[in-house]
């Protein structure tokens, strides 16, 4: 079916992807805000549920929630639905300690190979864990702002909304799946060196 004629049963009943794409802005919207408040500073399993649940629960019953049908994408299986509190649990336990070893911002060309790598890798380790029925990838970029606000830098706005966006996003996520990260990588890198040099206008 086309994606521009699909319909979604929402919390206002079911409606056509039409009206459902000024929802989900909203709700992108209500989640950046959230991250910005500084309430996802640290990302814990809690604090995950809380950002979909804050961005997402206005439309959705099952916003905030792991999801509890198993998934697959591309010719990947998603993990089961029982395994999902300890993969995220181990997801932030890594995410901590690889942010510990971030270089010094003083040492410029080192911070940002690690940052750009370690934000990489947070991504598709997300998106490969799949929390969520839906906006997985969504809270992965907002996850994505909140190590840089934790780290003092500013947002990003990793384009993944046009058609074309979007595939080169999936596409980048899809080589990391066979372990080749740097087309995400310089998708992060873009993002992040215009997010800095809009920060220092």
């Amino acid at each position: 079916m086309d994606d521009s004629t699909s319909y979604k049963q929402t919390k206002q009943g079911v409606i056509p992807r039409s009206q459902l794409l000024p929802l989900e802005a909203e709700g992108i919207a209500r989640g950046l805000e959230f991250v910005r408040s500084g309430k996802a500073y640290s990302i814990i399993s809690q604090s995950i549920l809380d950002l979909h649940q804050v961005a997402f629960g206005p439309i959705f019953d099952w916003a905030g929630k792991w999801r509890t049908v198993d998934v697959s994408f591309g010719n990947l299986a998603g993990p089961s639905t029982f395994e999902l509190p300890v993969l995220i649990e181990d997801f932030c336990r890594d995410l901590a300690e690889r942010l510990k070893h971030i270089p010094p911002q003083t040492d410029t060309d080192a911070f940002f190979k690690e940052l750009v790598d370690l934000l990489a890798w947070a991504q598709h380790r997300f998106v490969v864990i799949h929390p969520f029925n839906d906006y997985n990838g969504r809270i992965a970029r907002m996850l994505t702002n909140a190590i840089l606000q934790s780290l003092g830098l500013p947002f990003v706005e990793l384009l993944a909304e046009s058609e074309a966006d979007r595939k080169a996003y999936i596409q980048a996520l899809r080589d990391a799946d066979n372990h080749d990260f740097t087309a995400l990588q310089n998708l992060l890198y873009d993002a992040l060196k215009e997010a800095l040099q809009k920060h220092l206008i």
